[in-house]
């Protein structure tokens, strides 16, 4: 064998670099081709901008997925329309439109939707519509690991195509009324604690201004209507336990009333401020609702849309029934331009 020289050795260095670029070429190409044949990722929960008030928007459509009845759900990245949570139907959903092209589609309605994360979705046109859940049919609660949360616009028409760019517009009077609802029910609900305080015999919660929580302790249902809400409850034997005495309610009722318009229409009058705290854009982040009353500053977690002061509205005025062991609270908000 002949003994290796310099010159040799350099030739086979040589080699073996161009053989480990080749190699080093060979695998990236390969996993480039993994890549390009790989399914897109699922999809990711929608970013939101109803929060901060917007009531239109440009976005891509990222799946449409089949709604029943002839009806398509249609998912974007990002929606200013709110959507009704069917595990908490309290505020409905926005009304508008999807603007594609020349063509302008009515959303119908518009709900949540989820999908698992080990979902994948394809780019046929359609995504992965089966592995998309609507409303009722979403198996899981809102927030799970492991699962994207998406808004869905319900439209009756021919849907846009995947990839498509949109504009998103919903009916700002709408909205405003819903919004007026919103905070009326949610200020009327502190009225409706501060007059019914005297009624506890024990000691429970109390809400941000003091008032022992009625409405967080019995609250059975709650629905915003555009200017107004309706809220019933709970005055049976659980709540009795809990130290609430309901005798002699009913007959007390239009002096609960007067003394909760008198309150609500003080905080109408100081024009108290509405705000948010936002934990993120996305739909499943926490909001927090504060509102700053001269009492004290009120904060809950709450998704829907509002008004940002109480001067807005003219008028804000609650009135009660009571039947079968049950207390309705019916809020009316009429906002000062309408």
């Amino acid at each position: 064998m002949q003994p290796s020289t310099p010159a040799a050795q350099d030739t086979a260095a040589q080699d073996t670099a161009a053989q480990d670029a080749a190699a080093q070429d060979t695998s990236a190409l390969d996993t480039a081709a993994q890549d390009a044949s790989a399914p897109a990722p699922t999809l990711p929960t929608t970013i939101v901008t109803y929060p901060a008030g917007e009531v239109s928007g440009t976005a891509t459509v990222l799946a449409v997925a089949d709604a029943g009845d002839g009806r398509s759900a249609v998912i974007v990245d990002r929606t200013p329309f709110h959507p009704v949570d069917h595990r908490w139907p309290d505020q409905g959903p926005d009304r508008g439109a999807i603007a594609a092209g020349d063509r302008r589609l009515e959303v119908v309605d518009v709900v949540l939707g989820a999908v698992a994360n080990t979902n994948t979705v394809d780019n046929t046109g359609t995504g992965n519509a089966a592995a998309i859940h609507l409303g009722e049919q979403i198996p899981v609660r809102r927030g799970e690991d492991g699962w994207s949360f998406l808004v869905a616009h319900i439209v009756a028409d021919q849907p846009p195509a995947l990839g498509e760019t949109v504009l998103l517009q919903v009916d700002p009077d709408h909205r405003r009324a819903l919004s007026a609802g919103h905070t009326g029910c949610h200020v009327a609900a502190l009225a409706l604690n501060a007059v019914l305080a005297d009624r506890w015999l024990k000691d429970i919660p109390v809400d941000g201004v003091g008032s022992p929580d009625f409405d967080g302790q019995a609250n059975t249902t709650s629905r915003i209507t555009p200017g107004g809400s309706v809220d019933t409850y709970r005055l049976g034997k659980s709540l009795r336990k809990r130290g609430f005495n309901a005798e002699g309610i009913e007959e007390a009722l239009p002096g609960l009333a007067e003394r909760a318009n008198a309150l609500l229409a003080e905080w109408v009058a100081v024009d108290a401020p509405v705000s948010w705290e936002i934990a993120g854009p996305a739909l499943t982040d926490l909001r927090t609702w504060i509102c700053t009353l001269p009492e004290g500053e009120q904060r809950m977690a709450c998704g829907g849309t509002h008004l940002h002061h109480l001067g807005e509205l003219a008028r804000l005025q609650v009135s009660f029934s009571v039947t079968d062991a049950e207390l309705t609270m019916v809020t009316t908000a009429i906002l000062a331009d309408s």
